[in-house]
């Protein structure tokens, strides 16, 4: 939200000398970034407000975590100091300021101080206590691999101007990106400006279809979403910190457990049906078993009936031989009655023509 503020004049020699931006809004100047700030008595910004602090520490656990299996060093804050040779115009006015000249030497040059949010030395272990180097002088430091900066409105001009220089000429930093990571954006067109250093002059960096900026130096697409800058692999996954890689395998392993209790209810679940389905085979099987002893049982009786039929056939069968035979015998005993009574009617009637005869010869 932004905060609505006196309108600051000419006259007005701090405030002038704060590099913070003004926008005009109704007729009032609107601060634009809702934050307290540190300066010193220069006018130059100390402090970091926490939403940029936040955002270059989720950033420098993004890439610690990213380069943990390579030697590399990674660096917050890593400080350089340049000497900036002056203008003859700002010559004499610090000759004027500074009355008598107790130094000649340094009325002529300037101690600038740059600090990089974020800076990555690859396959480099620096081992050195200090965060803070002088460039020309004592111990230096290689090329940085890679160099953000967070954009805030008092600062993106800087940091598209004399820090871009800074970086390209006495750094000679191999990638240089600019991040603006408000809504409200402070310069027109992409969010994301990045350089690599080519023949000692730094071009930009192509976007692709979607917007997406590569870094050799990182082998990962920069992407802009909301107000993070995210950085993705070559196959299109996010890279994450150590602290969402291990929540991460926290859910995933949370969801292969609910997956594995889900699989184990269901299996429980299916041995439950098999078993009520076994039950019902076991009663199915006694009931066909009951019914095929009842089929037996009633086959068997059928058998005997059978039997006992087959039985009573033949004792009818044997009574009808039996009847049979008794017919023929008496047939032929009724034959032979006949015969004999034939045979009796001829004798009597040869008889009787006998005593016929024998009355008649009387």
């Amino acid at each position: 939200m932004a905060v609505e503020v006196i309108q600051p004049t000419l006259d007005d020699n701090i405030l002038a000398r704060l590099p913070v931006r003004y926008y005009e809004r109704d007729g009032a100047g609107v601060v634009y970034d809702d934050q307290f700030y540190l300066y010193n008595e220069y006018g130059e910004r100390v402090s970091e407000t926490t939403f940029h602090s936040d955002l270059n520490r989720y950033l420098f656990e993004v890439l610690r975590w990213a380069f943990y299996k390579r030697i590399s060093s990674i660096y917050q804050f890593l400080e350089y100091r340049f000497d900036r040779e002056l203008s003859e115009l700002e010559i004499e006015m610090r000759r004027a300021k500074f009355k008598p000249a107790s130094d000649e030497a340094n009325m002529t040059k300037q101690r600038v101080k740059v600090e990089p949010d974020l800076a990555i030395f690859l396959d480099i272990a620096i081992v050195e206590d200090e965060a803070s180097f002088t460039v020309g002088e004592g111990k230096q430091l290689p090329p940085p691999h890679w160099l953000l900066e967070t954009a805030s409105p008092g600062t993106f001009e800087r940091d598209l101007d004399i820090k871009f220089k800074m970086y390209r000429d006495a750094l000679k930093a191999k990638e240089y990106i600019v991040f603006d990571p408000h809504e409200k954006q402070l310069w027109q067109g992409s969010r994301l400006k990045a350089w690599r250093l080519q023949n000692n002059e730094y071009v930009p960096l192509p976007e692709d279809e979607q917007g997406r900026l590569w870094s050799e130096v990182l082998q990962s697409w920069l992407v802009v979403e909301g107000r993070y800058l995210r950085l993705y692999d070559a196959q299109g996954e996010r890279r994450l910190t150590q602290l969402e890689h291990t929540e991460l395998l926290l859910e995933q392993e949370r969801f292969a457990r609910e997956r594995l209790e889900d699989e184990m209810i269901q299996v429980q679940i299916q041995m439950r049906q098999e078993r009520i389905e076994l039950e019902r085979t076991k009663v199915q099987v006694e009931q066909a078993q009951v019914e095929k002893e009842r089929v037996q049982a009633q086959a068997e009786r059928a058998q005997s009936q059978l039997e006992q039929a087959r039985s009573e056939k033949e004792q009818v069968q044997n009574q009808f031989v039996e009847v049979q035979a008794e017919k023929e015998r008496i047939q032929v005993q009724a034959e032979r009655e006949r015969t004999e009574k034939e045979t009796a009617q001829r004798r009597i009637a040869e008889l009787e023509v006998r005593l016929k005869a024998m009355e008649s010869g009387q």
